[in-house]
């Protein structure tokens, strides 16, 4: 793999994968804007207490939304961009039975959410304050799953400007609805979480002006179903560990920290959202061609000139890191000023784990082995979880962020020590 170096780096902007992304990245930088807007606004307004209190209820979410997905998002890509073009009706079944699953699972976690607030919310956390935002927040994991059903169909389908405008209408909306009850003087907790669970929900509907509906009539045969699972299952478990482990640090801040450290905290990791959404839009233009490729030459050859472009933009974003202090302190306000240093670990953390995406969608789409992911889930909460107990209770909530950079440090280095043992004689015969 050292002939990734003899490559023109000014050939990349030949690939197909670089037009695509040009897309996905208009559509993530426009998203990332109207999200920064969205949470700095809040932020400003609830002040740090409550800011905290919503950022713990909306990590809640997100993982819920993460475990009860069962892998199904990657079962629509795989599948779908699969078989979208030589059996149409085959991927239409697999939709159907990734949107029936979605509900089905969600009816079963929005009860069970219902009763289980109060516990999660006294026991756990030991923040009563929480037991209505948890509430709410088992609601929007149904709205979310959603969402990502129409998302991952566009992808899957690489209809990227779909994919793009479905989202910003979904932040537009939360940030529209953020702004009115601003004006209104009425914005709280449990204000901000109805405004963030609805957005996605009307952004579903909206959707299905550009997906067809033929997929509701199609029979989900017992094969299919046994297919579309095999494959999940493996994701369902490194996704719900992972899910996890990716948010151990606000969790353990949730029962170690108090609310106003906690919001400090995720002002900063708001800020370094940036850059999960690149590995959004990327991911969502690279993992159907990982997926679609025949042979390792194909693979290797497409393998090493997304590397080069991934690793430029994470420089890139390094050399803005100085500005982030000036963003901190003239749109959060003086009230977060110690989230700087909290960002600067974080963002290197994401930023090893953005370096990651050839690595992982490679394994994953084109080796098709994501049983990895699942056992390097489990290491990675155990270290990332212990890390952030022991940082967290003898250095307070800024030194929490040190536990997310070894966790990702970990995500990018054994899934690259496989790859390079599978690929070490292939890529030899690769010709730049």
């Amino acid at each position: 793999m050292n002939k990734i170096f003899s490559y023109n780096p000014l050939n990349i902007l030949r690939v197909d994968t670089v037009k695509k992304s040009s897309i996905t990245f208009s559509a993530t930088l426009i998203n990332g804007l109207l999200g920064m807007a969205f949470y700095i606004l809040l932020a400003r307004d609830l002040g740090p207490f409550e800011f905290g209190l919503f950022s713990l209820s909306i990590t809640v979410l997100a993982l819920l939304a993460d475990i009860g997905n069962f892998g199904i998002n990657t079962g629509i890509v795989n599948f779908v961009s699969k078989y979208i073009e030589s059996d149409f009706k085959k991927s239409l079944k697999y939709l159907k039975l990734a949107l029936y699953s979605k509900i089905s699972i969600a009816v079963v976690i929005i009860i069970i959410g219902y009763f289980a607030s109060p516990y999660i919310s006294e026991s756990i956390f030991q923040k009563p304050e929480l037991i209505v935002p948890l509430k709410l927040v088992f609601l929007g994991v149904g709205t979310t799953w959603l969402f990502s059903f129409t998302t991952s169909y566009y992808q899957a389908s690489q209809k990227f400007i779909s994919w793009g405008v479905i989202q910003i209408f979904s932040n537009l909306m939360r940030l529209l609805l953020i702004i009115y009850f601003i004006s209104i003087s009425n914005l709280n907790v449990n204000i901000a979480i109805i405004c963030y669970i609805v957005a996605p929900f009307f952004g579903f509907l909206f959707s299905f002006v550009n997906i067809t509906t033929q997929f509701f009539k199609e029979k989900v045969g017992k094969d299919i179903f046994k297919e579309f699972f095999n494959f999940n299952k493996w994701i369902a478990v490194s996704s719900g560990i992972g899910a996890f482990s990716s948010r151990t640090d606000t969790f353990v801040l949730g029962r170690l920290a108090d609310p106003s450290g906690i919001g400090i905290y995720s002002a900063a990791n708001q800020l370094v959202q940036v850059v999960p959404q690149l590995i959004g839009a990327i991911g969502t233009v690279v993992a159907p061609k990982f997926s679609a490729f025949k042979n390792d030459t194909e693979m290797i050859g497409y393998f090493k000139k997304l590397m080069l472009m991934v690793l430029g933009i994470a420089l890139v974003m390094v050399l803005f890191t100085p500005a982030v202090r000036l963003i901190i302190n003239l749109f959060f306000g003086e009230k977060y000023k110690n989230s700087f240093g909290v960002f600067v670990i974080l963002l290197l953390g994401a930023l090893v784990f953005f370096i990651s995406i050839p690595v992982h969608n490679a394994i994953i789409y084109y080796y098709s082995y994501p049983k990895l992911f699942s056992y390097l889930s489990i290491l990675n909460l155990i270290v990332v979880f212990s890390a952030a107990i022991f940082f967290t209770s003898n250095f307070g909530y800024r030194a929490t962020a040190y536990a997310v950079l070894m966790g990702n440090s970990l995500n990018f280095i054994i899934p690259a020590m496989w790859l390079y043992k599978r690929n070490k004689g292939n890529a030899k015969s690769v010709k730049s």
